[in-house]
């Protein structure tokens, strides 16, 4: 939400000063409030986050959603391997085929 309370979206960006960087949110477009990104984490650790309370099913289910997620990439990561290692295998076996022929 926009830091001068106009609603919109927030965006990160740098901004160099005294021989350091500094990093701000500010409002899109429009607003020419912004906020450290200290002060910003501080407030919603400090203010926002410790009012959100999870029961200890759906932290569970969430952590099983998570695991089944990332098993999911791990099996496709998996299944792409053996199709590209199968391309190499037939390229070489192509390429030897064609060296054969060569020889020849």
């Amino acid at each position: 939400m926009c830091v001068g309370g106009g609603g919109g979206n927030l965006t990160g960006r740098p901004s160099r000063g005294n021989g350091s960087t500094y990093y701000y949110y500010h409002c899109r477009k429009g607003c020419k409030n912004r906020i450290r990104s200290e002060k910003a984490h501080t407030m919603l650790k400090n203010d926002i986050l410790k009012e959100i309370s999870v029961s200890d099913n759906v932290l569970a289910l969430y952590k099983e959603i998570l695991i089944d997620i990332q098993q999911k990439k791990r099996g496709n990561k998996l299944k792409d391997k053996i199709v590209i290692e199968k391309k190499i295998e037939d390229t070489i076996k192509a390429l030897e085929t064609v060296e054969g022929k060569l020889i020849k």
